[in-house]
């Protein structure tokens, strides 16, 4: 005879057979946000144009041959000088810039002595006779501030003769006048006049436009492979240091950035303006953290390969793991589905709260346990199956190892680490280490949180 309800028997074979119901499903806890990544992406700036505003700025010449003025040790000499200078040579050592040019110049001197005519002499004006040489230098430390404009706070830190030999210095011995330093104080004051429209030229070589460019770039999903992008959803930037090299300024930025691997259709983009640039401290380790996601189809067949054919005593009878499935069921919990033979078959359902075995690497469920439906299903009439040891088998054997979710997204982070995302981006990386933070349990999948270590550079060079 068969009996009827949940215990069947199967034809005349009378194995009992349980069909328990599959756990009623609550709403889905609410996913914790990531935490953002902070990438490195130094801003490397040619400051040719710089140099260029500032070559526009200072005049190539200073003073006039035929334009007498007092000399400041002799009210009996008036002196006129004329200075050429060679185009500006720029070298960033740090965040200072200096600045220098060569200068050589000529001079004429008279003297009004008493009761006599007046006398004049020359130097650097004879046909083999050349020119006395000095330097003048300006030093201005270069910083971006938060709007993006290149601000200088130029001085003149010297201009003196190249050396203290005749060859250098402009006296004119018949008169025993030294026009040197007459020449010198008077293009040293010239330039001072001219330091703060030297600072207003550098603020306005256009730096903020071309950048805006790159972010926009940084915004732009980049296929990666058919079908998987990678986002990086940049959302703020802080400078560091600014350094420089030659004619080269590196200002160093850490990108505040979402990025995500996402897989199906091009994601929608919005671009954005490039945001204030805020002050702070920079890394080159970047921390990144990645979404792995276990669908559960998937999940249920890693589960099945590994306890397929298992079989637990239970109380002298045997039952043979045919088939397991996963599934989300809220509140943060997921239920296993067993489907099985041996001396009772059929299916029921255990739920639990899924986590991280850090030590093992391996997604298991410790508080796993029978549903209620279940539970009650098999006091009312198979007792025997609701054993300990099944439980406990269960907790010990259902576990997915974590390299099998995480794998991809780390594979996929690593290819989108190098690459080049525009003719003036580029990025460079590697991934150091990586970090299981928690696992998630949602009604379509099992999500895992991991924070990555990672070397991550995008390089920048506007052009």
């Amino acid at each position: 005879m068969c009996l009827l309800g949940v215990l069947l028997l199967a034809g005349c074979d009378r194995t009992p057979e349980v069909r328990a119901p599959a756990p009623e499903t609550e709403p889905d806890l609410e996913v914790p946000s990531l935490p953002p990544a902070f990438l490195s992406a130094p801003v490397v700036y040619d400051l040719t144009a710089v140099i260029d505003a500032i070559e526009t700025s200072v005049p190539s010449t200073f003073g006039d041959l035929e334009e007498r003025m007092g000399h400041p040790d002799n009210d009996r000499v008036e002196v006129a000088f004329e200075v050429r200078r060679r185009p500006f040579e720029a070298e960033v050592r740090g965040d200072t810039a200096r600045i220098t040019a060569m200068l050589s110049y000529r001079g004429r001197a008279w003297y009004n002595p008493p009761l006599l005519p007046v006398v004049s002499a020359s130097c650097g004006l004879g046909e083999d006779e050349d020119p006395p040489r000095a330097i003048v230098t300006l030093v201005s430390p270069l910083s971006l501030d938060r709007d993006w404009v290149l601000r200088s706070e130029a001085r003149v830190e010297s201009v003196e003769a190249v050396s203290e030999a005749e060859r250098d210095r402009c006296r004119i011995t018949p008169l025993n006048i030294d026009v040197t330093g007459t020449a010198l104080g008077a293009v040293e004051r010239t330039l001072e006049r001219r330091t703060d429209e030297i600072d207003e030229r550098v603020a306005g070589v256009d730096i903020r436009s071309r950048l805006q460019g790159v972010w926009h770039i940084l915004e732009e999903s980049v296929e990666l492979t058919d079908e998987v992008w990678l986002r990086v959803n940049p959302h703020g930037v802080t400078r560091g240091r600014t350094l420089g090299e030659g004619t080269v300024l590196t200002v160093e930025v850490a990108v505040e950035a979402f990025p995500a691997i996402i897989l199906g259709d091009r994601p929608e983009e919005t671009l954005s303006d490039l945001p204030a640039l805020e002050s702070g401290e920079v890394s080159d380790a970047a921390r990144i953290h990645l979404e792995g996601r276990a669908e559960y189809p998937a999940a249920g067949r890693l589960l099945t390969r590994e306890l397929q054919e298992r079989e637990v005593e239970l109380s002298g009878r045997l039952i043979r793991i045919r088939e397991v499935s996963l599934r989300g069921v809220g509140a943060g919990r997921v239920a296993l589905e067993v489907d099985f033979t041996g001396s009772a078959r059929g299916r029921i359902f255990l739920v639990g709260t899924p986590a991280i075995d850090h030590e093992r690497g391996e997604i298991h469920v410790p508080d796993l346990d029978f549903d209620l439906e279940t539970r009650n299903l098999l006091v009312g009439g198979m007792a025997w199956l609701a054993h300990d040891r099944l439980v406990e088998f269960l907790r010990e054997r259902a576990r997915i190892p974590v390299a099998e979710v995480m794998g991809p997204a780390r594979e996929q982070l690593l290819r989108g680490l190098n690459r080049e995302l525009s003719d003036e981006v580029r990025v460079e990386g590697e991934v150091l280490s990586t970090r299981l933070l928690r696992v998630i349990a949602v009604e379509d999948a099992l999500r895992v949180h991991a924070e990555a270590e990672a070397r991550a550079t995008f390089h920048v060079t506007p052009d």
